[in-house]
């Protein structure tokens, strides 16, 4: 009995090593590209807004300002997240 308990034990250990030093560094690595990617196309529809958002001003029509506020802040928490978020999750 006490040897099945000390299999168990091993095999966890193997696992959270496992986890620890070969998993949870891939899964940050491909998160973190993705925040890039999500980054970059939060940018560019940043970009697009504010050319629209000129475009209206410049035609006299009333400027919405509430979705290019919406897309900065979202760059910023998408930009700095690789930042905090693993401190936050604890990993």
């Amino acid at each position: 009995m006490n040897t099945s308990f000390l299999t168990l034990a091993s095999i966890g250990d193997a696992f959270n090593s496992a986890m620890e030093n070969n998993v949870l560094p891939e899964i940050k690595t491909i998160v973190n590209a993705a925040f890039i990617i999500i980054a970059v196309i939060l940018l560019v529809s940043l970009i697009v807004k504010a050319a629209m958002l000129w475009k209206a001003h410049h035609a006299g029509e009333e400027l919405n300002w509430i979705p290019l506020i919406l897309i900065f802040i979202g760059l910023v928490l998408v930009s700095t997240a690789p930042t905090w978020m693993w401190s936050v999750i604890g990993v």
